[in-house]
């Protein structure tokens, strides 16, 4: 009894994780529709969300957070990264006002890139790789940089 409470423990522990895991200053994600309401403007910026599936494969989704971690978050810092567990009710709305297909992200992570209310995802093999090209098209932070104030 005393193990299977430890498990339970343990496992809501890595959910909660999952729920909050947030680029360093930006605020801790508790609900779908705070996401939902920073993604439509009341926090300017570029969102990378990743949406991943807790029963998954954990080495892809641990491998596709590192990456993102890695080869878009340590270039950008200033982007708000936010991960979003499709299994957890109350993201079913932000999960389907991205369009992410829930089945899919049982095999692997969609990764969508969001600012000023355009964004793209991208899903399965190569998935960091596609986001990473389509940043200067859908990330404002970038295009500020360059100049490119359009949409």
């Amino acid at each position: 009894m005393k193990a299977t409470s430890s498990l339970a423990i343990a496992f809501v522990c890595v959910l909660l994780l999952g729920l909050t895991a947030a680029a360093e200053n930006d605020p801790k994600l508790r609900r779908g529709q705070e996401l939902i309401e920073w993604i439509e403007g009341d926090l300017e910026g570029t969102f990378i969300i990743m949406f991943y599936d807790h029963e998954a494969p954990a080495s892809r989704t641990n491998a596709v957070r590192d990456q993102i971690q890695k080869e878009i978050m340590k270039p950008h810092p200033e982007f708000h990264y936010y991960e979003v567990d499709v299994l957890i009710d109350d993201f079913d709305k932000v999960t389907e006002l991205c369009k992410i297909n829930k089945l899919k992200v049982q095999h692997s992570p969609a990764v969508v890139i969001v600012s000023e209310g355009n964004g793209y995802w991208a899903h399965g093999q190569g998935v960091v790789e596609d986001i990473k090209f389509q940043l200067p098209i859908y990330s404002i932070d970038i295009r500020k940089q360059k100049g490119d104030w359009r949409r």
